[in-house]
């Protein structure tokens, strides 16, 4: 997994240009909150009225 590569260690290895490590906080906000999204639709179509 790409992400994995890019945290692991002291963070020597991260990504040097800012609109690169921009474009990886925008895409894990994205699908964060994609998920909550589809956790919360989830349960309300699992919860009665």
């Amino acid at each position: 997994m790409a992400i994995i590569e890019v945290v692991r260690g002291d963070g020597s290895s991260a990504p040097r240009r800012m609109s690169l490590r921009l474009a990886w906080l925008a895409g894990i906000w994205m699908a964060s909150t994609a998920a909550f999204f589809c956790a919360a639709s989830l349960l309300h179509l699992l919860v009665p009225r």
